[in-house]
């Protein structure tokens, strides 16, 4: 992923103003070149071309690169459990689209929703029980 390593970490639900984040790391010097705070990351995923990162969160999905320091909002959301819960990430390079893994109320069949990655969305499909992972 262009010499970075990039890394989403949790924050304590024993400490409710602890924020989690995403941290991007140089594996050649072996240091953080940046890093942001986010409300509840659940997930990641990294365009393999371009070297940007993508991160599901508390409030939606942003875009990240080591050379900017702000996150770049793509999609806005906020789940509302039991029916909405936005779980997982996954980015098509070649095809320019997020998948967001929706798991819904985690007993029910879930859905994966696709976007451009400018945020627009282009089609939802209904799935298994509990989506998480997408691969290409």
């Amino acid at each position: 992923f262009h010499g970075n390593v990039w890394i989403c970490y949790r924050h304590l639900r024993s400490k409710p103003d602890s924020l989690g984040g995403v941290v991007v790391y140089d594996a050649a010097t072996h240091s953080i070149k940046r890093s942001w705070k986010f409300a509840a990351p659940k997930a990641i995923a990294v365009d393999k071309l371009s070297g940007i990162c993508y991160v599901l969160h508390g409030n939606g999905v942003d875009e990240l690169s080591p050379n900017i320091d702000q996150p770049l909002r793509i999609i806005s959301h906020s789940s509302a459990p039991p029916n909405d819960i936005w779980y997982g990430l996954g980015v098509s390079p070649s095809r320019q689209r997020l998948y967001v893994c929706n798991a819904r109320s985690y007993v029910t069949n879930g859905q994966v929703l696709i976007y451009r990655t400018d945020g627009k969305l282009e089609q939802e499909i209904d799935v298994g029980v509990n989506p998480s992972v997408i691969a290409e």
